[in-house]
């Protein structure tokens, strides 16, 4: 697996280390975040129709990030199928008339929400890249056999995976084809336990965790 430039928290971490909820500080101020934070994905998820979206992927692109993640999802539901290919197909002719070498990377959540059904989701995916989606993903997916049937389908186009606890490792997301892994607000998370855990060192015993 091979990583392009350095390695970033994305944009959950971002703002859960800003103290605010993921989904709205997207709606409250996405654009000026991608730009202040440099993260590697812009948020022309922030607009349902595909006109829109174009319009959010151009105002992103001129901040000068690397790559763009559309997502699917709406709430708690998921965009009809259709709209949700459509919207794609718009933040591609907005990347290829920027002339810009940005990525774009194609998201369906339905795993995040309850929607589980594997079949639906490769369906989706396929229809994305088949779409112009440069790399494609679904976060959520644990299980490995399940990760290496969505590498298939979209073969040979790249997968991003969402690690989501100690029993995913990179080296066997690697082994099964997986191109590209995202720590979401991990890193983060695990940064406020470090805290917490200091933090109630120094009221219940008076001290601090020695420093490395």
């Amino acid at each position: 697996m091979k990583q392009r430039g350095p390695a970033r928290q994305g944009f959950g971490g971002q703002v859960l280390q800003d103290g605010a909820d993921d989904r709205s500080a997207r709606e409250a101020d996405p654009l000026l975040r991608c730009a202040q934070t440099v993260c590697e994905r812009g948020c022309g998820a922030c607009a349902d129709q595909p006109e829109d979206v174009a319009a959010n992927v151009t105002l992103a692109l001129d901040t000068g990030v690397a790559g763009l993640s559309i997502e699917d999802r709406t709430g708690r539901s998921l965009y009809e199928l259709r709209l949700a290919v459509n919207r794609i197909k718009a933040a591609r002719e907005a990347i290829t008339k920027s002339g810009h070498d940005v990525i774009l990377v194609a998201r369906s959540e339905g795993f995040l929400i309850g929607q589980t059904d594997l079949a639906a989701t490769i369906e989706r995916l396929v229809a994305y890249a088949n779409a112009g989606a440069d790399c494609l993903y679904a976060p959520g997916i644990r299980d490995l056999s399940a990760m290496a049937e969505l590498v298939s389908a979209v073969a040979p186009k790249p997968v991003n995976a969402l690690l989501m606890g100690p029993e995913m490792r990179v080296a066997s997301l690697a082994d099964i084809g997986v191109r590209r892994v995202s720590t979401g607000g991990g890193l983060a998370a695990a940064a406020w336990r470090g805290f917490d855990d200091a933090l109630r060192l120094l009221i219940e015993k008076g001290t601090l965790p020695k420093r490395e």
